[in-house]
């Protein structure tokens, strides 16, 4: 994180300078109309451009409406800047007479980004209780909607995925609202430039080690040449295609309830239904099923289910993430977890797949999440093995002094009990655990810059590890 020359302001100067020149009318006149007097807004704030500039647009809005404000500051600790960072917005905070509300995370192993985002709204909302908040506010602006809605095209999604997000949406009782969505990056630190308002840059924003960033770097610059307002574009396709969606799902909802009873998919009505009425039902159901778990489902797996529907086959099934099968029996469709097999010992080769999960012996990765590992074949008895778990199981975890009970690793890193019988387990000759993959790196794990020669990888069914 770069630190600008500039110093926080005082209050009286960040006002003085606010009514010089404004860039964000149409984000002062949304807050103007949606704030009332009384109302608490609890804002995330992690120091940077976006969320500077909308906490000093609702500083202004205070002074003609006497809102509370709660900033809350999620400190990440993967970046030796985090803890200036931190101070630095506290400082902010309560310079100006805000409530500041600071979430420190342990260290997120597996899936950082969904995983980050997932503790981060958690924050919010235990925040937004405590302060009996009406609205949470973020501070994504117009070419985070682009991003958003190209990452869903390039990954798969359904119509509401695609449509990237809303200036205004319900987030349990609350509102989420995202006020800088009519402007862009250059149009905020214009703003806060032109204001003298502090913020601090984050360079990890500039790697292109991850989706997001290389379409903010290399795509979003294109479009902008084509349509300098190509935000506002993409902000008439979202309002549109959410409008079809809350008609779709409206309709979808009604016919729900008429043909999935008891847990139990009437096929031949469904077979009856519109494709897009077809796929939203499934949505609804699954959503039910896997709950924070939904984004292992692809568009794949609700088509094959629809083809099944549609298949003069009396029975079948389909294979779905974390052990679950959809079941056709006659003119009824079903979920159920699949029982999980037991495997004895058996030899790691080039590959292995089993319970819906696969194990990968590769030449090289730049993964360094829980579902790769790196072993020295000189501190582990060759050859290898897989084999599911079995009573009296014990790991050493890396970082870790002596053993744990498996069991107990499981249950601490909430693994469902469906699956823990069936999670595959990496073995030396001598049994020893040398790989929980998914879960926990064992105490054989090596470093990306450290001395190995096997590199193992771990996928379960519609699940990417990388």
């Amino acid at each position: 994180m770069i630190r600008r020359k500039r110093l926080a302001l005082s209050k009286k100067l960040v006002y003085d300078t606010w009514r010089k020149e404004d860039y964000m009318n149409k984000s002062m006149e949304y807050l103007n109309k949606l704030l009332n007097d009384d109302d608490t807004v609890v804002l995330g704030v992690s120091g940077g451009p976006d969320s500077m500039c909308l906490l000093s647009l609702l500083l202004q809005v205070r002074e003609q409406v006497n809102i509370k404000i709660v900033v809350c500051h999620v400190n990440h600790m993967v970046r030796r800047e985090a803890l200036e960072e931190e101070a630095f917005v506290r400082k902010f905070a309560l310079d100006n007479k805000c409530f500041f509300e600071l979430k420190t995370l342990a260290k997120i192993e597996k899936n950082f980004e969904a995983e980050a985002r997932k503790l981060r709204y958690e924050f919010f909302k235990e925040i937004a209780l405590k302060y009996h908040a009406k609205y949470i506010m973020t501070a994504h602006h117009g070419d985070d909607l682009i991003e958003t809605v190209l990452m869903k095209i390039v990954r798969g999604s359904n119509i509401k995925g695609y449509s990237g997000f809303s200036i205004k949406s319900m987030v349990d009782d609350f509102y989420l609202v995202r006020p800088l969505i009519f402007y862009t990056k250059e149009d905020i630190v214009k703003y806060l430039d032109n204001n003298n308002i502090d913020y601090r840059i984050d360079q990890s924003n500039f790697e292109m080690d991850h989706i997001r960033n290389r379409i903010r770097g290399n795509i979003i610059p294109l479009l902008k040449k084509e349509n300098s307002n190509v935000h506002l574009k993409f902000l008439e396709y979202q309002e549109e295609l959410l409008a079809n969606y809350n008609y779709i799902n409206k309709v979808a909802l009604k016919k729900l309830e008429e043909i999935y009873v008891n847990k139990k998919l009437n096929i031949a009505e469904f077979n009856k239904l519109d494709d897009v009425i077809k796929r939203r039902v499934l949505e609804v159901i699954i959503r039910g099923i896997y709950k924070d778990s939904l984004y292992l489902i692809t568009s794949n797996n609700t088509k094959e289910i629809i083809n099944l529907c549609l298949s003069k086959k009396s029975n079948g099934k389909v294979s779905l993430p974390l052990m679950y099968n959809f079941v056709k029996s006659y003119n009824e469709g079903y979920f159920r977890i699949t029982k999980c097999s037991k495997i004895n010992k058996v030899l790691l080769k080039e590959v292995f797949e089993g319970n819906n999960q696969r194990l990968e012996v590769v030449s090289e990765s730049l993964d360094t999440s829980n579902y790769t590992t790196r072993l020295l074949s000189s501190e582990v008895k060759m050859p290898l093995y897989v084999r599911t778990r079995v009573d009296g199981d014990k790991v050493r975890i890396k970082n870790f002094n002596g053993t744990r009970k498996l069991k107990s690793v499981l249950i601490d890193e909430k693994v469902d009990k469906e699956f823990r019988d069936g999670l595959l387990l990496v073995v030396d000759s001598n049994d020893e655990i040398v790989f929980v993959p998914g879960i926990k790196k064992t105490k054989f794990d090596k470093d990306i810059n450290e001395k190995y020669d096997i590199i193992l990888k771990y996928k379960k069914e519609g699940e990417d590890y990388e």
